[in-house]
């Protein structure tokens, strides 16, 4: 769906089912033109996590968060552009430096993670081509299968971000 707003209030939890097959691990994947607003607060944060049980521990128990979005990507030679998205994300890229793919603000994204094929990963949260026009402050990633963050392509900035209990890494950049 082009052009979605996916609202989420603060306090609220959000539980990805779990699957032991990385084709079918769940994802919230918000595809370029659409947006995820979900704003928590200090004392009322969201979190995603899994649905398995209430820990919050334990990488690979769902996928992760994916934002898509209309910024410059290094494989872009196009306009509009269709380089597929890491983590088998839907075509990114484009070049709209300012693209908005929404905000997230205290946000916990816990228990994620999944290799969809060799290289090719579900991080916490996968920024795809996602441009400066979206916010994301006070982020933490806690327990993932891979990289807490991944940055493929896009100018986002990103304020106050914690990754904890990453297997790769916190943070990781690539294709610009």
């Amino acid at each position: 769906v082009i052009n979605a707003t996916l609202t989420i209030d603060a306090g609220v939890e959000v539980k990805g089912l779990p699957s032991d097959d990385a084709q079918t691990a769940a994802v919230l994947e918000v595809t370029r033109g659409s947006k995820l607003m979900a704003i928590g607060t200090r004392s009322a944060p969201i979190i995603f996590s899994s649905a398995k049980d209430d820990d919050y521990v334990s990488a690979a128990e769902w996928g992760g968060v994916q934002l898509s979005g209309y910024a410059p990507h290094n494989k872009c030679d196009t306009d509009p552009c269709n380089v597929e998205g890491e983590g088998a994300a839907n075509f990114v890229g484009g070049s709209n430096s300012a693209d908005n793919s929404g905000e997230m603000r205290y946000v916990i994204i816990t228990e994620g993670g999944t290799e969809i094929s060799s290289g090719d990963e579900i991080n916490g949260l996968s920024l795809n081509a996602v441009g400066n026009g979206t916010v994301l402050d006070y982020i933490q990633i806690h327990d993932n299968l891979d990289d807490g963050v991944e940055y493929c392509g896009g100018t986002v900035d990103t304020k106050h971000l914690g990754v904890t209990g990453a297997g790769d890494d916190a943070a990781a950049w690539e294709e610009g």
